[in-house]
């Protein structure tokens, strides 16, 4: 019975995302089966827990991008629920709760960075650069907004007050909120020193893309094969690995 409730809520959850025209369709297959195995190994707490962070993120990117529908593909989606997948998936065959705090603290930490951007565009104040704290472009990674985190605060918070409810545990409460706002703000960070950014030939301006004003761009800065997707995977995996340590101490 466990295993048709974990099938059927994951293809309903998967039948929403294709109405609502969010996801490629290998993206649409991963999400269907990182679904699956979290209901089924997590039960009812990981899958609300999961279902938050799709529905908030549906939302952020309707702020993010009110003239472009935003379309999820395969690479968006294993950033961003792979880890907290994998760790849900350890904790089923284990039963070690902390796979669980760990599965919580991932998505947390992908829920805060997607708030942290979609609803940190809606700021009438220019963002400022994470390291040099002065103002910077717009949409360019490093960048951050007092909206844009308090933004991200609300989404780590409401992921840990999901898992309280479920279990209370204080100190797991904590860690999932501190650790996904903090990955959050680590996300910024790694954009800023690492991720690869080009300068436009024509108007000069620094970008992320290959392509601005009908010309190839020049590298200017960053680590070439480190995108935005590798930078979200590694400040989620950096998010995960600190709150292991600190529960192991």
């Amino acid at each position: 019975m466990h295993f048709w409730i974990s099938f059927l809520s994951s293809f309903l959850l998967a039948m929403v995302a294709l109405l609502k025209k969010s996801f490629t369709k290998p993206a649409l297959l991963m999400a269907f089966f990182f679904a699956f195995i979290i209901f089924y190994y997590g039960g009812i707490c990981a899958f609300l827990i999961l279902l938050s962070v799709f529905l908030l993120t549906i939302l952020s990117d309707k702020f993010k991008n009110k003239k472009k529908h935003e379309v999820r593909r395969v690479i968006q989606i294993f950033v961003n629920v792979g880890i907290g997948a994998f760790c849900i998936f350890c904790y089923g065959i284990s039963q070690q709760f902390l796979f669980y705090i760990l599965y919580a603290v991932s998505m947390a930490e992908a829920l805060s960075d997607t708030l942290a951007s979609g609803i940190g565009s809606l700021s009438k104040k220019s963002p400022f650069h994470i390291l040099t704290l002065q103002p910077s472009t717009p949409g360019l990674s490093g960048n951050v907004s007092f909206l844009g985190m308090a933004a991200s605060f609300f989404g780590s918070s409401f992921i840990a007050m999901i898992f309280l409810l479920f279990h209370f545990h204080l100190v797991a409460f904590f860690l999932i909120l501190l650790g996904g706002f903090g990955g959050a703000l680590l996300d910024s960070y790694l954009g800023a020193i690492l991720q690869v950014k080009y300068s436009c030939k024509v108007c000069h301006k620094i970008t992320e893309r290959k392509n601005h004003c009908g010309m190839p761009t020049q590298y200017h800065s960053g680590i070439s094969f480190i995108d935005n997707n590798m930078v979200n995977f590694l400040s989620n995996f950096c998010s995960v690995l600190l709150a292991c340590l600190l529960l192991a101490i």
